[in-house]
C-alpha cells in the first residue's frame, strides 16, 4: 500500500498543498492547455514521515531487474547518465564518480580536464572505459542520504551524491518490460518511488 506524504507535506503540513513538488504539469497538444498530473507513487521515504529506509522488498526489486546488466554512461547537454543495457536508465545531474581498485578512477568534474596530459580528458570515453564489460552486481541506497552506490564486477563502482536539501538529485528510471519502476532521489535525503 502506498504512502501518500512526501517531503513538501511534511514541511508544509498538508496533504494537498497549493503548490506540489509531486505534480507534473503536461501540455495538450490539440489545445496548447496545461493539465495537471498527479503521478501515484507506490512509496515516499522520508525520516521526516517515520520510515528513514527504503522498504526491503523495493530494494530487492530494484537490484532484481539491475543486477547482471550493463550499463554505458553518456554524457548530455545538462547533465551525465548511465544508459542500461536493454533498456533504462541513471540520470545523473549530480556529482558522481566511479572508484575502481580502491581509488578515485573518474569524477564527472573531471571532464574536459588536462591533467598534464597531452590532451583534455574526455569523461565519456573514460568512464565507459572502466564499465566496459562489467555487470551490474548490486545496489545500495544511504538511508540518510540517498546517496546511491551501483556495484559493478571487478571491484568498481559508481557512486551518485544526492548533495541538496530541496533539489532532486538522481533518478532510476526502468521501463515496464524490466520493472517499470522510477525512483527519485529528493532533497534532504528521500526517496519517492513510482512503480
Amino acid at each position: 500500500m502506498a504512502q501518500r506524504v512526501c517531503w513538501a507535506c511534511c514541511f508544509l503540513g498538508s496533504a494537498t498543498p497549493a503548490f506540489h513538488p509531486c505534480r507534473t504539469f503536461l501540455r495538450d497538444k490539440r489545445t496548447s492547455e496545461k493539465r495537471t498530473v498527479r503521478p501515484r507513487p507506490i512509496a515516499v521515504i522520508s525520516g521526516a514521515c517515520k520510515s528513514p529506509r527504503m522498504p526491503r522488498d523495493l530494494l530487492d526489486k530494484l537490484q532484481q531487474h539491475l543486477v547482471g546488466r550493463h550499463c554505458s554512461i553518456e554524457r548530455g547537454e545538462v547533465q551525465w547518465s548511465a544508459n542500461l543495457e536493454g533498456g533504462g536508465s541513471i540520470s545523473l545531474p549530480v556529482p558522481w564518480r566511479i572508484v575502481a581498485d580502491g581509488r578515485i578512477a573518474f569524477a564527472d568534474e573531471d571532464d574536459g580536464q588536462q591533467f598534464g596530459l597531452p590532451s583534455p580528458l574526455d569523461g565519456q570515453a573514460e568512464a565507459n572505459r572502466h564499465l566496459a564489460g562489467k555487470a551490474i552486481t548490486g545496489v545500495a541506497i544511504d538511508p540518510e542520504t540517498a546517496d546511491l552506490t551501483v556495484r559493478f564486477e571487478g571491484n568498481v563502482r559508481l557512486d551518485a551524491f544526492n548533495y541538496s536539501a530541496g533539489y532532486e538529485g538522481w533518478q532510476i528510471n526502468l521501463p515496464p518490460e524490466h520493472g517499470g519502476m522510477w525512483v527519485i532521489a529528493l532533497g534532504g535525503g528521500e526517496l519517492t518511488i513510482f512503480a
